[in-house]
């Protein structure tokens, strides 16, 4: 049986997440884009921060983008398709 993994996005991460294999059971966390998490992910071990590289000038993408790319890139490694 695959773990489940907990993540959250941010800048401060060195864990990179395009191209990390996604486990079938995960959740995304994701915070307000001011106040960020409503908790410290720094109490459950099983909350993994990562960081979606970006390019240029851009220090961070607001939340429903972040959000966006994350199901992505899981609908693509989990093959799931939308008609």
């Amino acid at each position: 049986m695959m773990a489940t993994l907990f993540t959250h996005f941010t800048p401060m991460s060195t864990d990179l997440f395009i191209g990390k294999k996604i486990t079938q059971k995960t959740a995304f966390v994701v915070g307000h884009e001011e106040n960020g998490l409503s908790f410290s992910p720094n109490n459950y071990d099983k909350v993994i921060p990562i960081a979606i590289e970006q390019f240029g000038k851009t220090e961070s993408l607001n939340v429903a983008v972040a959000a966006s790319i994350c199901l992505y890139e899981y609908s693509k490694q989990h093959e799931i398709k939308v008609n």
